[in-house]
């Protein structure tokens, strides 16, 4: 799974509002709902991963050296009916790379709250080498991915000016 952020342009017919795939909770959840309703849920695809960020308050935590950090969860959806994600499973993590992150914590969120989603990679191209060191490293070149709406083009060789990640970023 990879979240893109920091789109500059759309490509190949696609927005950036698509490409990031961001929009807020429409309504506060508990920490064990298992809908979640999206201002904009027809960005997602049927199935996925999103994560809803979380910034800690005092109202959520008693250590004040806590306060400001980042708490995000990461959910898996397994059905979208407009603007709703069905069957969530809290406090999860998307697989990144053949790595998957740490579990999130499973939390309330509240309305208007920031939620992320992430595209499936389809397929990967590695190139391995022998560095200095006589250890083989592998480094991912290339990936291509399925969007949830049909492009009316291509991005091939350079690519796009973006920053992919894993979707919770602040699990590595």
């Amino acid at each position: 799974m990879v979240r893109f952020a920091t789109v500059q342009e759309p490509v190949g017919g696609v927005s950036v509002d698509r490409l990031q795939m961001q929009t807020t909770l429409n309504g506060n959840i508990t920490d064990s709902a298992t809908t979640i309703t999206l201002t904009d849920g027809t960005i997602f695809p049927t199935s996925g991963y999103i994560m809803i960020e979380k910034v800690l308050t005092s109202s959520d935590t008693s250590d004040p050296l806590k306060v400001g950090k980042y708490q995000n969860e990461v959910i898996q959806y397994t059905g979208r009916s407009t603007h709703n994600l069905t069957g969530c499973t809290r406090a999860t993590s998307s697989p990144y790379r053949g790595y998957t992150p740490p579990a999130t914590t499973a939390g309330a969120h509240d309305s208007g709250a920031k939620v992320y989603g992430a595209f499936t990679v389809a397929s990967l191209i590695e190139t391995s080498y022998v560095n200095d060191a006589g250890t083989t490293v592998k480094e991912y070149n290339s990936f291509t991915t399925t969007l949830p709406s049909a492009a009316s083009g291509t991005a091939t060789g350079g690519g796009f000016n973006c920053v992919i990640s894993p979707l919770n970023i602040e699990s590595l």
